[in-house]
C-alpha cells in the first residue's frame, strides 16, 4: 500500500496530531488559519494552464475565460449564463455539467489545444490516472473523451490566482494556482463511474474507484459491535432522485419532498450534525487503518494535492477531529458490503455514494469558512 507519511511525521504521530502544536512546519491541534494550510502549487499547473490560455484566440477567450469571482446562473442539466446575481461560477460543483457550452472534442478547439488540455489534466492526477478518468468518461457516455467535457479558465497568467476547471458527466475537477488558497483541490470536486450500467452490479466490476470502498469496509469489519452500531446509519443516506421537472429559470430542480440531506450538499457542518463514529474513539490500530484509507483516497491525485489535504487535515485537528459513517440503506446485494459511506470533519467531507452507481463528492479546506455552490445546496 502506498505510503502516506507527512514529512518528518510517522503515521502514529499524524494520528495523534491533535496533541501536538506544530509538526514538520504544519500548524496542527485545530489551527484554522489560512497560513496554517497555505497550499503548494500543483507541479506544472501554472505552465500548463498558461500554455492553454495563450493558445486561445480572442474569440475563444471571450467564450471560456472568466474573472476570478465572475458569477453565473447555472440551471441543472441545461445551461450556464453569465449573471452578476448568480453564483460564483468557479466555486460551483455538480456530478454532471458543462461549465461552458463548447465540448472539448468539438470544432471549437484545435487538436493542439486538446493536447494542452491533457497536459493540464496531468498536473491534477497521478501517473496513470488521466487514462483512467478518460476511460470513466467513455464507459459512462459510450462516446470518446471530449464529447461530454468542457472547460473554463479563471484569472489570467502572471496573476497569483489561475484555475482551469474541467467538467462533464461525472466530473468536476480543477487545476489551480492560488497563493491565497486555504482549500484543497482548488475547491470542491466530484467524480463518478458506472461501467456496469446505471444500476451497477454487485461489487461494481470495472469501477475505477471501488477499491476505496473495499478499504473502507475493511475498517468497518475491524470494529467491535459497539463501534459498528455507532458507525452504521440505519436511516436515509444523503441521496437525491429527480422527478424530471427542471425549473429552467433558476438553479433549482423540482424534486419530491425529502427529509434527508442531499448528497451534493457538502457544506461543512457542526460536530453535532456530522454522522458516524468519532475516529478519536477508535483504537490506535483502527486509527492507523483510517490513515491508510486516506492514502487510498488520495491515490488518484498529484503529490501537491495530496500535500494540500494533509495540510488542511492537520489545520482542522487531524484525523481525530473526523467521523466515519456507513449507510445501511441501498446496500447492493444485501451483502453487508456497505456501498455508501462518509468521512467528515470540521472542514472535510468525503462522501462515497455507491448506489445506484458511484458518485464521489469531495470538499476539503483548512477551516469551515470556505464557500461553494452546488445544485440545490
Amino acid at each position: 500500500m502506498e505510503s502516506f507519511e507527512l514529512v518528518n511525521i510517522d503515521r502514529r504521530q499524524f494520528i495523534a496530531s491533535t496533541a501536538s502544536a506544530v509538526a514538520a512546519g504544519y500548524a496542527v491541534n485545530g489551527s484554522s488559519t489560512a497560513e496554517a494550510a497555505a497550499t503548494p502549487t500543483p507541479s506544472g499547473a501554472d505552465d500548463a494552464i498558461t500554455a492553454l490560455y495563450k493558445s486561445l484566440s480572442d474569440t475563444q477567450r471571450r467564450e471560456v475565460c472568466f474573472g476570478w469571482d465572475e458569477r453565473a446562473r447555472v440551471v441543472f442539466g441545461q445551461s450556464v449564463t453569465r449573471d452578476p446575481s448568480g453564483v460564483v461560477l468557479r466555486q460551483h460543483i455538480s456530478n454532471t455539467w458543462l461549465i461552458t457550452p463548447h465540448k472539448l472534442g468539438g470544432d471549437f478547439y484545435t487538436d493542439k489545444q486538446r493536447m494542452l488540455v491533457r497536459d493540464v489534466l496531468h498536473t491534477v492526477f497521478a501517473a496513470g490516472w488521466v487514462d483512467k478518468i478518460i476511460k470513466q468518461a467513455e464507459d459512462d457516455v459510450k462516446k470518446p473523451w471530449g464529447d461530454h467535457q468542457a472547460l473554463a479558465i479563471f484569472g489570467q497568467p502572471d496573476d497569483d490566482r489561475l484555475q482551469c476547471v474541467i467538467t462533464g458527466f461525472h466530473l468536476t475537477t480543477r487545476a489551480t494556482v492560488d497563493e491565497r488558497s486555504n482549500v484543497a483541490f482548488g475547491g470542491p470536486i466530484a467524480h463518478g463511474h458506472q461501467p456496469s450500467g446505471f444500476y451497477e452490479r454487485v461489487g461494481h466490476p470495472g469501477n475505477i474507484f471501488w477499491y476505496q470502498t473495499v478499504k473502507a469496509n475493511e475498517i468497518f469489519r475491524g470494529l467491535d459491535k459497539t463501534q459498528r452500531d455507532r458507525a452504521l446509519r440505519k436511516g436515509p443516506m444523503p441521496y437525491y432522485e429527480f422527478d424530471g421537472k427542471i425549473d429552467r429559470t433558476t438553479v433549482t430542480l423540482k424534486t419530491p419532498r425529502y427529509d434527508r440531506p442531499r448528497e451534493h450538499d457538502i457544506r461543512f457542518q457542526a460536530e453535532s450534525e456530522r454522522p458516524g463514529l468519532p475516529i478519536a474513539d477508535m483504537t490506535s490500530d483502527q486509527q492507523a487503518e483510517v490513515h491508510d484509507l486516506i492514502a487510498d483516497l488520495l491515490k488518484p491525485y498529484c503529490d501537491a494535492y495530496r500535500e494540500q489535504v494533509k495540510l488542511c487535515l492537520a489545520a482542522q485537528g487531524g484525523l481525530k477531529s473526523c467521523k466515519l459513517a456507513f449507510y445501511q440503506q441501498h446496500d447492493l446485494g444485501d451483502d453487508r458490503q456497505w456501498d455508501n459511506w462518509r468521512l467528515e470533519g470540521p472542514s472535510l467531507v468525503w462522501y462515497f455514494r455507491g448506489y445506484p452507481h458511484v458518485h464521489i463528492w469531495i470538499h476539503v479546506a483548512s477551516d469551515a469558512t470556505v464557500s461553494l455552490s452546488s445544485h440545490f445546496g
